[in-house]
């Protein structure tokens, strides 16, 4: 028996609600939310100005780097606590917890080592500080490590604050088995397949909701009207003068969308 067994049911519900977090997230796209989050700037630059091209662009961007973001809240938070030994943690701000003879383990977890920038990975690591400091303050006789976990990547270092630990390292620390990280691969394929083709269903109709609200409200002549786009994005009295006419952008929602 392998140390995923004992969590492979766990393991596949935690990817579930995954799964179904990210086909709500497509359910929900709105034309109004999708520009919000678009740089004019970067996308003129790139020269998209056909609305269909732009859709498909950003939207395997933004859904890239939000599913990886959710991959690590839902799942790999969820996996490492219900490991034997492990606990959620009850220090603000941290993950998980473990107590092993003469040390007690603290862990943040994170997706991948590309997901914090210089000044996250700072902030993280003043968070350990603080909990090291307090915890030399009112424990004795064990000692305290403080560790930051990437489920995927590859690094094995120590800082002042905290040792890093990323990919086969990472899950071979907590588990103690070096093939977890393939074997959990695997499992993560074989939950996944059977959400495949609802995810692409969902994301067409969100794509086609996006491009059609392009077409309405961004588009002379079937391109992209930068110049308003970066107005509606961008202008300090874009939301004045949208309250004031009464007027909302055209976009089809989930409700009006027939197929």
């Amino acid at each position: 028996m392998t140390a995923l067994d004992d969590i492979k049911p766990m393991a596949s519900s935690a990817l579930d609600k995954f799964h179904r977090s990210r086909i709500k997230k497509l359910e929900d796209i709105t034309l109004e939310k999708f520009i919000k989050r678009m740089n004019p700037y970067a996308l003129r630059a790139l020269g998209f100005s056909n609305p269909a091209k732009l859709t498909q662009y950003a939207f395997a961007g933004h859904m890239y780097l939000s599913n990886a973001t959710a991959l690590g809240d839902k799942f790999f938070e969820a996996i490492v606590q219900n490991l034997p030994g492990f606990r959620a943690s009850k220090t603000p701000g941290m993950d998980a917890d473990r107590d092993l003879p003469g040390v007690q383990e603290i862990y943040q977890i994170k997706s991948g080592i590309h997901q914090l920038n210089c000044t996250e990975f700072a902030g993280v690591c003043r968070a350990f500080d603080k909990i090291r400091k307090g915890f030399g303050t009112h424990r004795s006789g064990n000692r305290l490590d403080t560790i930051l976990g990437y489920a995927y990547g590859r690094t094995k270092r120590k800082t002042a604050s905290c040792q890093v630990l990323a990919g086969q390292a990472f899950w071979t620390h907590v588990t103690g088995d070096s093939g977890f990280y393939i074997e959990l691969n695997t499992l993560v394929g074989e939950v996944s397949r059977d959400w495949v083709n609802t995810y692409r269903i969902k994301w067409d109709e969100a794509a086609e909701r996006v491009e059609t609200g392009l077409l309405n409200n961004f588009c002379i002549d079937g391109r992209i009207d930068f110049d308003k786009f970066t107005r509606v994005t961008c202008a300090i009295d874009a939301q004045e003068e949208e309250e004031e006419d009464g007027k909302r952008l055209d976009c089809i929602t989930p409700r009006q969308q027939t197929l």
